[in-house]
């Protein structure tokens, strides 16, 4: 038996990338398409005011009352300490306060219309999202004017702290 030896000629191969090419013609624009463009909204906020002790101080070389505007959110209600008065508005399951709270503000705002700063505290067990409902609606208020509805200006200037802790009866904190 005689053995041929043949000689194979080796040509470099290419790699055929025409499916791939084909592919991702199709891909690019349908992922284009179809991807969803979040919007990122930023809400600049504002350090927390001075210490209470500071603030007497400067209101005692100033001769004017200090201004104080703050929402204390807790589980099941909110409170709007307004200078001397305190306003309380519950919550329920039903009814999450925001509407009357809105109306509150509004309120406060006709009283001082120069007024930007609002202080919002809200207990540790309160969710990021009423936390966030509670800053829409202590920034700006729709209103319906000529069968329209028109965004007004309320409190754009937010300071967020926590929660004063509520003190018992007997002396101890409670949680």
């Amino acid at each position: 038996m005689r053995y041929r030896r043949h000689r194979s000629s080796h040509d470099d191969e290419e790699l055929d990338i025409t499916a791939f090419m084909n592919l991702m013609v199709i891909l690019v624009p349908f992922l284009l398409i179809t991807a969803v463009f979040s919007q990122v909204a930023i809400l600049e906020l504002k350090l927390p005011p001075k210490s209470a002790t500071e603030q007497v101080n400067d209101s005692v070389t100033n001769k004017e009352k200090p201004w104080r505007l703050e929402v204390i959110i807790h589980l099941h209600s909110f409170e709007v300490n307004y200078g001397e008065a305190l306003f309380t508005v519950k919550r329920s399951e039903v009814d999450d306060g925001i509407t009357e709270l809105s109306a509150l503000l509004t309120k406060i705002k006709v009283n001082n219309p120069d007024k930007t700063e609002i202080n919002i505290l809200p207990e540790h067990t309160v969710d990021y999202d009423t936390l966030i409902q509670v800053m829409d609606t202590v920034r700006v208020t729709e209103q319906v004017v000529a069968a329209s509805v028109i965004q007004k200006e309320l409190f754009p200037d937010i300071s967020i702290g926590d929660a004063p802790v509520k003190t018992s009866s007997a002396g101890g904190k409670s949680k």
